[in-house]
């Protein structure tokens, strides 16, 4: 298999994969040869073609009590204050180092993610 040059070739390679995803492959068959040169194939385009979603920290945050059920009371032991809690989600406060590392360990959101998109400054003091 060529490498995939143009959407319509991934689309096709994609719809290949599926249908050979739904068969049972003999073990070093030529179906499993085209299953695994298919699949690195489809890799590859995807890691060169398609970019990645840009999630901010507010929103892996939010995303992350959605997966948990958690309220914005859960997030008291971390952020201290209602207050705090409500201005945070309203991307109106910025997180503490230290608040930072509270939600990290509590709820398991990378360090880099929350400090990377949060605003530096409070949105009504950003000019």
């Amino acid at each position: 298999m060529s490498k995939l040059q143009t959407e319509s070739d991934y689309t096709q390679a994609m719809t290949r994969l599926l249908t050979l995803m739904d068969a049972d492959l003999l073990p070093d068959s030529t179906e499993e040869l085209t299953f695994n040169r298919l699949a690195t194939s489809i890799k590859e385009y995807e890691e060169e073609q398609i970019q990645p979603a840009q999630v901010s920290a507010l929103e892996a945050l939010r995303f992350r009590m959605e997966q948990q059920e958690l309220t914005p009371e859960d997030l008291l032991p971390a952020l201290a204050s209602a207050q705090h809690v409500a201005a945070i989600l309203q991307n109106q406060q910025v997180l503490s180092r230290s608040e930072m590392t509270k939600l990290q360990q509590r709820f398991e959101i990378p360090f880099a993610e929350l400090k990377a998109i949060l605003p530096t400054k409070p949105m009504n003091e950003a000019k």
